[in-house]
């Protein structure tokens, strides 16, 4: 990790002025968005656009498609995450109502003003038209903030709870709320000056109406739902009357459904008159909402079959869309070219094993696994780069990788095909092997044995009659293509492999039974066997030395069996039982460590149960653990946040991240102090943020790059 390292010297840049600021750049590393995309927002100046997942939004340069600041939304509580957003006037600030919580953000600097204190239960928020306040729906009604200092300074009380609710700003200083407080759902218009009421209507219930569009040009309420044939429906929010519709035959609750901000236009996916969902058609239907008359249809409007058109910002007066595409990525599609111009979307690979394959040998400390659907890699993690990357051309159900490395198995719709990955050379390919509902289930079971002369993999028997339902783990001769029926389990459970490949620990699980079983893959015999009274989940580990096995009994108890005499030698007992997202024991069960959903990251003593430490590791669930060879590290990776950490096992100190860039073996590592390594093309890839302008790093080389700091 030291080889060839820099370090950067950040230097206050001054602005001369009446009273000099200092400003730190911003370091970037543009790594996009890892979850679904839920919320789009241009400013008003239309230089900037902002887009929300779960656990972060991202700030991006509407000319260059160029990420900017990136807005972190804590994972507290083990939340949803944001609820509502919404840009000051002036495009300087961003409000984000996060499971309840205000964050609140400079879009100038990219820093925090306030994040989480105090206001809770937010359901959604609204600036001011002159942005002196925020508007905020809490359960028990409307709060009206300070912008600048967040102080409360006055209220519309009003019964909001369980009100999923939703704010819009009306002219003359009128909000409108809309939300859903099962079985009711409504729409009510508040004045904020007055702080009365003025308006308030049931919509109803048997229409089944579950979203909500408010068209800011003409006042109207669009609302729609899953009941065919109802289409979307206009209702006037002043005389609290149907304005008219636009007939739908098929169900609106997933559609692309995408209001105009500028002129009388909405936009509306799918086929008017095809029954079933329109969300993943192709086609885009421009209607105007004073005539409710279709305009035009705009064919070809996603990028591929796979990502179709979810959502977007529509700006009528230029006729150009920031579309939502496929999830994660935002697109610019011109209607008179039909074209996308500006993508924004990242550029940092996709890692977790949600999604992808992972294979630690924490005998060498190399990782292999896939990555953004179809490339493999493999990650020197004591030296923290890659050191091989491959494109599958597929997108993998599981990959299996030989103890030395050299040699995967990829199986794709029933075939698996054997290649050197290092010379990309096919060895051979295997078909109608029975795999696809095993592998789906059970990925960890597919793998090499430990001289790569067989593969492993379960079969696909699970939901069937044959053998009254048994499991079949089958060994193929990856020479001979010989099958053998060689481990058989009644149902099957979570299931593991010692690194070695020696041995194999899982669970029988089924109708009054339920077993935690040890094989010997040389042999396919049963070494361990016990009626298994806990509850059952993704974890059983094998000790290092393959002399025991540490099982647990509930979310706070491990036993520990000896092998041979199938007895319970130590416990361990952890003192918490907060909800947690991995686990994994050291090589001895000296060490215990703990990943939740919040991003945090807990160490215990294996003896003890004591906790040594609790770190924040990542902004996103952590998906797993790894220790290093020596276990003097520990590794980590989360769900949606694309990144690789390293951390000291003694006292949870980060020593640094790891980002890996999409289709190649171009890799940056970025150390806690700001040094950084990688190479010469995922450098080139990184750059400054200052007051919103992108700095790339060799100017900051030029300029202040100071030597043996």
């Amino acid at each position: 990790m030291k080889s060839g390292m820099k370090k950067l010297l950040i230097i206050l840049l001054v602005f001369v002025t009446a009273v000099c600021q200092a400003q730190k750049p911003t370091l970037i590393i543009p790594d996009g968005h890892g979850f679904v995309i839920g919320k789009i927002v241009l400013d008003k100046q239309g230089k900037y656009i902002y887009t929300a997942e779960t656990n972060k939004c991202i700030m991006w340069d509407t000319k260059t498609g160029r990420q900017l600041y990136t807005f972190p939304l804590d994972y507290a509580n083990y939340t949803d995450g944001y609820t509502g957003m919404d840009i000051s006037p002036d495009g300087g600030r961003i409000a984000i109502a996060s499971g309840g919580l205000l964050f609140y953000f400079n879009t100038k600097t990219g820093k925090k003003i306030a994040g989480g204190e105090g206001a809770y239960g937010i359901h959604d928020l609204k600036f001011s038209l002159d942005g002196n306040y925020i508007y905020a729906i809490r359960g028990n009604g409307i709060h009206i903030l300070d912008a600048n200092t967040l102080v409360e300074k006055g209220s519309i009380k009003d019964d909001f709870s369980g009100y999923s609710g939703r704010i819009w700003l009306l002219a003359d200083n009128r909000v409108l709320v809309i939300g859903d407080s099962y079985p009711t759902t409504s729409f009510k218009v508040y004045d904020i000056d007055t702080k009365q009421k003025i308006t308030y209507l049931d919509l109803p219930k048997e229409k089944n109406f579950s979203r909500f569009i408010f068209l800011p040009k003409q006042n109207i309420l669009a609302v729609c739902g899953s009941n065919p044939g109802v289409g979307l429906v206009f209702y006037d929010i002043v005389t609290n009357t149907i304005k008219g519709s636009i007939p739908y035959n098929g169900d609106l609750t997933y559609a692309a459904i995408i209001p105009s901000q500028n002129t009388d236009e909405i936009l509306i996916s799918g086929e008017p008159d095809v029954k079933g969902s329109a969300f993943s058609s192709n086609l885009l239907n421009l209607y105007s909402t004073t005539s409710l008359k279709k305009n035009n249809t705009f064919n070809n409007t996603t990028i591929d079959e796979n990502h179709p058109v979810n959502g977007g910002y529509f700006d009528g007066l230029k006729k150009e869309l920031w579309v939502q595409i496929g999830g994660k990525e935002v697109g610019n599609y011109n209607f008179a070219s039909k074209k996308y111009t500006v993508f924004l979307d990242g550029i940092v690979a996709e890692i977790s094993s949600k999604f992808y394959t992972m294979i630690y040998n924490n005998n060498n400390g190399y990782l292999h696994l896939t990555t953004d659907r179809h490339n493999f890699k493999t990650i020197d993690l004591t030296h923290m780069k890659p050191i091989l990357h491959s494109d599958l051309k597929v997108f993998p159900d599981a990959v299996a990788a030989s103890f030395t490395g050299d040699s995967i198995a990829v199986f794709d719709k029933n075939i698996v095909t054997v290649k050197n990955i290092v010379t990309g050379k096919i060895i051979k390919t295997f078909s109608n092997l029975g795999m696809a509902e095993g592998l789906t289930l059970f990925n960890n079971n597919f793998f090499f044995s430990n001289d790569g002369k067989y593969l492993f993999y379960c079969d696909d028997n699970i939901n069937s009659t044959i053998n009254n339902g048994a499991i079949n783990i089958i060994r193929m001769n990856l020479a001979t293509g010989s099958k053998q029926k060689f481990i058989n389990a009644k149902k099957f459970g979570y299931a593991t492999v010692h690194p070695d490949k020696t041995l194999m620990a899982g669970f029988e699980k089924g109708y009054q039974f339920n077993n935690a079983v040890v094989w010997d893959l040389a042999t396919g015999k049963r070494i361990f066997n016990k009626d298994y009274k806990g509850v059952e989940r993704g974890f059983i580990q094998l000790s290092y030395d393959r002399k025991k096995v540490m099982i647990p009994e509930s979310n706070r108890l491990f036993n520990i069996y000896d092998l041979q005499s199938q007895q319970v030698t130590s416990s361990l007992t952890i003192p918490d039982d907060l909800t947690f997202s991995e686990e994994v024991a050291s090589k001895d069960f000296s060490l215990y460590v703990r990943g939740r959903p919040n991003g945090k990251i807990s160490m215990y003593d294996g003896k003890t149960g004591k906790e040594m430490y609790s770190i924040t590791g990542h902004n996103s669930s952590i998906d797993k653990i790894f220790f290093s060879p020596n276990e003097k590290l520990f590794y980590s990776i989360a769900s949606f946040d694309n990144s690789l950490k390293a951390w000291e096992t003694a006292t949870g100190r980060l020593i640094g991240t790891l980002y890996l860039f999409r289709g190649s073996n171009d890799y940056v590592f970025m150390d806690a102090d700001g040094r950084f390594d990688g190479t010469p093309e995922g450098v080139k890839q990184i750059y400054y943020v200052i007051n919103q302008k992108p700095m790339p790093l060799d100017r900051i080389f030029e300029k202040y790059y100071t030597p043996n700091l």
